[in-house]
């Protein structure tokens, strides 16, 4: 009976999003919120579930395309190497494609589920070129995103303090495992919470704190309070995770924002704001440790901060060392396009035995010389389009560029924890967030979008 509500309310949200294409971005944050859940109390804990965002992404592309049927040109228009890159990271993909359609029966089923990845990550790039609109709907999205991730983060609490431990939905005891850190000396348990891996928990509370503190730094009055309250629910929940890839995006992002604010900006007093909520944040963020540190008896502080210099070396191996031993292994043109393309394990065909955690391992294995190549490409025509959007903001109100910079400085967090780790990109719903961040980005200097100031008021 649960299956067959969430499939319901998944079609329900399908047609909606068919018809009213800007939907689809509720639809696959309610879907993030409600699919792990649902998964851990169904018998057998069923993989696929982790997909029931995917339909909802799909439907809001095939409404996209029904209501703009220039959607394309007119993208291509303001980013023509963008378009160009594209073309040819298609082009150069070929060989890999053909490599992993060769290796026997079904094992195009790989090649499908590579150009999926990376085409929908691409799609989702332009859906939120499309979606910038006024300033009050861009803040409603935010809004809904933060506010379910907050109340989502409980989870982590109930499950620290060993409330409702016959919930098959805390915790991670539903699939059969337990995520434990083995230390010299001592051990961490980590916490899932309502998510189905603390991986997933980490990312989303990341990204919460990082959307909410751009909700803070553009929030008039009391509403800036309000999401600082959810930057440190977020932040606790980041904590208990004890994932600290994903911790690791906030210093980048704090860092970022009155970094980008200062460069591009002519009013320095927004850098010197977002520098001032850093500071509250990261004091906060120390409280939080302090307490949930307390509330564990174990050596939950040091573990932190220990992997800080750890993590330093383990970017240099898994970010250049694994890609570099990856090309030795793989030659020249890769081993074959989405044999590494996280849930390719669950295709149930014959494969080589291959495991790239990080980013660019798995782009050197899947892509090749020639496609990383081409990818890196078509990702400095991205950021040079990024850059004439930042300046582009900062020529319009400086409210425009801190939601400019904040989304900006979201992506790049998110591209750094790629390249240590890339298996988070498994989930569709967080592929397709981190792809569309960069498409709002993109999304200020659409000359066809309304206004982005033209409600005012006291934004909460």
């Amino acid at each position: 009976m649960i299956l067959g509500l969430s499939l319901t309310l998944m079609l329900v949200l399908c047609a909606r999003a068919v018809f009213d294409w800007r939907s689809a971005a509720y639809g696959m944050i309610i879907m993030t919120q409600l699919q792990d859940p649902v998964r851990k109390i169904m018998p057998g804990a069923p993989s696929y579930l982790v997909l029931l965002s995917a339909p909802v992404l799909l439907a809001g592309l095939f409404g996209l395309v029904q209501a703009r049927p220039l959607w394309w040109s007119s993208f291509r228009a303001l980013n023509p190497k963008v378009a160009a890159r594209a073309l040819l990271l298609v082009v150069f993909c070929l060989p890999a494609a053909a490599i992993s359609a060769s290796y026997g029966p079904f094992s195009w089923t790989y090649t499908l589920l590579g150009a999926a990845s990376y085409g929908l990550l691409f799609l989702s790039i332009v859906m939120g070129y499309h979606l910038l609109g006024e300033e009050g709907a861009f803040r409603r999205l935010l809004a809904a995103y933060c506010m379910s991730t907050a109340l989502m983060m409980t989870g982590g609490w109930f499950e620290l303090l060993g409330y409702f431990d016959e919930s098959l939905v805390i915790g991670t005891d539903a699939l059969g495992k337990d995520w434990i850190r083995y230390r010299t000396g001592y051990t961490v348990d980590l916490i899932a919470g309502f998510y189905r891996s603390p991986d997933v928990m980490g990312w989303h509370a990341a990204a919460c704190a990082m959307l909410a503190g751009i909700l803070a730094l553009t929030a008039r009055g009391f509403g800036r309070f309000v999401w600082v309250l959810v930057i440190l629910v977020a932040l606790s929940g980041l904590v208990l995770c004890g994932r600290r890839k994903m911790a690791y995006m906030l210093p980048l992002f704090i860092g970022l924002v009155p970094l980008l604010t200062f460069w591009f900006g002519r009013n320095r007093g927004m850098a010197t704001l977002s520098v001032v909520v850093g500071i509250v944040v990261g004091g906060g963020g120390l409280l939080a440790f302090g307490a949930i540190d307390g509330a564990r008896e174990s050596d939950f502080l040091r573990y932190y901060l220990e992997g800080s210099t750890e993590s330093i070396t383990r970017v240099d191996e898994q970010g250049i060392t694994t890609a570099l031993a990856t090309l030795e292994q793989s030659g020249f043109l890769g081993g074959g396009l989405g044999f590494a393309t996280p849930g390719a394990h669950s295709l149930p065909f014959a494969r080589p035995r291959v495991w790239q955690e990080s980013g660019t391992a798995r782009l050197m294995f899947e892509l090749g010389v020639p496609g990383l190549i081409a990818l890196l490409l078509l990702g400095v025509a991205l950021l040079r389009g990024a850059v004439l959007s930042l300046r582009y903001a900062a020529s319009r109100d400086q409210r425009v560029l801190t939601y400019c910079t904040g989304l900006m400085a979201f992506f790049l967090a998110n591209c750094a924890s790629l390249v240590y780790s890339g298996q988070i990109l498994a989930d569709p719903f967080i592929a397709s967030f981190i792809g569309m961040s960069l498409g709002l980005v993109l999304g200020f200097r659409r000359s066809d979008r309304p206004k982005f100031l033209r409600q005012q008021g006291n934004f909460a």
